[in-house]
């Protein structure tokens, strides 16, 4: 018997290990969707990232369930945590400068 507070504490353990599988997946994607996929990590939309890579908005939309697919992620605000979470930890993250 473990008391709510550490059976809590064991599975949030076990899902940021299997977060780390999840990671390595990033690796399965292509050259530009890992791009977009920074784009999306350092805050641009859609219509930002079409303008900056000189691709339709559609053709962006396409990259965006490519990886959700890829990544098993289910809708675009998940996608967005996990865009911005990847920044954060390959420090891929614009400068301010």
């Amino acid at each position: 018997f473990f008391s709510e507070e550490v059976k809590q504490n064991v599975l949030g353990t076990l899902a940021a290990a299997g977060t780390q599988d999840d990671w390595n997946m990033v690796n399965r994607l292509s050259d530009r969707e890992r791009q977009v996929l920074l784009m999306l990590g350092q805050g641009c939309i859609t219509r930002m990232i079409a303008g900056n890579l000189k691709l339709s908005i559609k053709t962006i939309e396409t990259h965006r369930a490519l990886i959700k697919e890829k990544l098993g992620i289910r809708n675009a605000a998940q996608l967005s945590i996990a865009a911005v979470e990847w920044v954060k930890r390959e420090g891929l993250a614009p400068s301010m400068t």
